[in-house]
């Protein structure tokens, strides 16, 4: 009898083996397939950088970094340190200790120029090209300093879709396509949409929507911006776009937070429009790192002509940073930097 059920005892062990072997992982796309798929509906998919030999120690290195508050970065001046992070990242885990126990809505906001389209490939004679590096590189930062609300200017829609996708966002819709496009992101753990607007003219200027905080019921706006930067009167142009801000603004009567690349810098006359209304986060938060936010593709300029701001009163200032132009790996990730600040609502 023994001698039965050994063979069999045996098939049977072959058998659960066998369909064991067939469920395997689902196969992704790593960061050197990010060209052969920018053509695609889809979002694209690529791993995040990490310099972690296993995944125990990538989960220790990704729990160290939802512990930190970005107040603690090292300055535009010197490469972020980014630390690793697990794809398809919820930023609500990783939400600065600072957020723990109070009562106010906090709001970390990343504003980026990114400049989907394209950037210089050595030794083409200035044809653009795409390094496949640059989208994981931004999404590593993105998910380093967990915002929860995120402004790409220059930004395709499969762009987003991607960041959306590794780092855990909403997308608040934007039909459009072009050179032009502005996408608004955030979580939606902590905010509900209530209105989203794009501008339909034919070069979009604008991306604003209505939030709420889940945590306070209170509402603001969220207004991304791409100011006219051809033309032989682009200065008027971006007087006309900043006013129908403002104006839109005045009309919701809620805070706003305006931010993106506004194409002028602090000392023009369309910029001094907004202080009336706005205060920069760079001026005045309690913890912060001002520079150059447009260094160009080869970091030779030193203009400051993002901007990050916010209805005066409506909002404490607390952490601003204009972040390094380089990931961790040394990948050029614009020729804009990005911007960080962490605010509080009042």
């Amino acid at each position: 009898m023994t001698k039965r059920i050994i063979p069999f005892m045996t098939a049977f062990c072959l058998l659960i083996s066998f369909v064991f072997a067939g469920c395997g992982g689902t196969e992704t796309s790593s960061s050197s397939d990010v060209n052969s798929e920018l053509t695609s509906d889809t979002f694209i998919s690529f791993d995040l950088p990490s310099d972690t030999a296993s995944e125990d120690k990538a989960s220790e290195t990704s729990d160290q970094s939802a512990s930190q508050s970005p107040s603690s970065q090292t300055p535009a001046s010197e490469p972020t340190q980014n630390t690793d992070s697990s794809p398809d990242t919820d930023p609500s885990s990783q939400s600065p200790s600072s957020d723990a126990g109070s009562d106010r809505q906090q709001i970390r906001v990343y504003a980026h120029n990114v400049c989907s389209h394209g950037d210089p490939s050595p030794g083409d004679g200035g044809e653009t090209g795409q390094n496949p590096q640059r989208l994981p590189g931004i999404c590593s930062v993105i998910a380093e300093n967990a915002p929860n609300i995120v402004v790409l200017t220059e930004c395709n829609s499969l762009w987003a879709k991607s960041v959306a996708k590794k780092c855990g966002y909403e997308i608040a819709e934007n039909k459009r396509t072009g050179l032009s496009e502005i996408q608004v992101l955030y979580n939606a753990g902590e905010f509900n949409l209530i209105e989203n607007s794009v501008d339909d003219s034919e070069r979009s200027a604008y991306h604003w929507v209505i939030l709420e905080s889940k945590k306070t019921l209170q509402r603001f706006i969220v207004y991304g911006y791409h100011g006219t930067v051809t033309g032989s009167d682009s200065e008027t142009a971006r007087k006309n776009e900043i006013n129908t801000a403002i104006s839109l603004i005045q009309q919701k009567n809620l805070p706003a937070i305006f931010t993106g690349d506004f194409n002028t810098t602090r000392e023009s006359e369309e910029y001094a429009l907004t202080e009336t209304l706005f205060a920069n986060a760079a001026l005045t938060a309690q913890s912060r790192y001002d520079g150059p936010t447009h260094p160009g593709w080869n970091s030779a300029s030193r203009s400051i002509i993002d901007h990050l701001l916010y209805s005066k009163n409506k909002f404490t200032a607390k952490t601003f940073m204009v972040l390094d132009q380089y990931d961790s790996n040394g990948t050029i990730l614009s020729d804009h930097c990005a911007l960080f600040a962490e605010l509080e609502m009042n």
